[in-house]
């Protein structure tokens, strides 16, 4: 089974390396063929590493990455990227990645919500530290960007800086 097989299966979640190793190969394949990339980026998530156990954030991450695969089509690879997740569709109207990561953007919202991971009655300790740190919450709050191949880079580099880019303009 090769690494393009597991990645697309619906149960797993693809590793960061993996994840830029799909993303690289699909950039360098020839003839190109256009393909979108999303990434879903958790602003906070340090301070939420710091105030969890390891085992809460790892469920986070667990929870939310399979909710992104059973709402993504297996054939689309679906990975850990630095404080979040990357996804790549290959086969799609480039048309439409507004509406899609709109549609992921919201899932998230859910997941995050769901799974009461900024819930401050829980804990004394975060309502305590809201009172300490006024300006610097630390809730969770996911940023959304993308970018489509060839368009916005030609390199796997190329488009995932344009993507992180995106988040970033977005959050003005």
């Amino acid at each position: 089974m090769s690494k393009i097989d597991i990645i697309g299966t619906p149960s797993l979640i693809a590793n960061e390396g993996d994840f830029l190793r799909h993303l690289n190969g699909l950039a360098k394949k020839d003839p190109p063929s256009p393909f979108f990339v999303v990434i879903i980026q958790i602003a906070n998530m340090d301070i939420f590493r710091r105030r969890r156990a390891p085992d809460v954030v790892s469920g986070f991450f667990n929870e939310l990455g399979h909710a992104l695969r059973r709402a993504i089509h297996p054939s689309q690879c679906v990975g850990r990227y630095r404080n979040g997740f990357g996804i790549i569709f290959e086969v799609a109207n480039m048309g439409v990645v507004d509406t899609i990561a709109n549609q992921l953007l919201t899932l998230i919202v859910h997941v995050i919500r769901k799974g009461k991971y900024n819930d401050l009655s829980g804990r004394w300790s975060d309502i305590i530290y809201q009172f300490l740190h006024p300006n610097n919450p630390g809730t969770l709050v996911p940023q959304i960007g993308w970018a489509v191949f060839p368009r916005d880079g030609i390199t796997s580099d190329a488009v995932l800086t344009r993507a992180l880019r995106h988040i970033q303009e977005l959050a003005r």
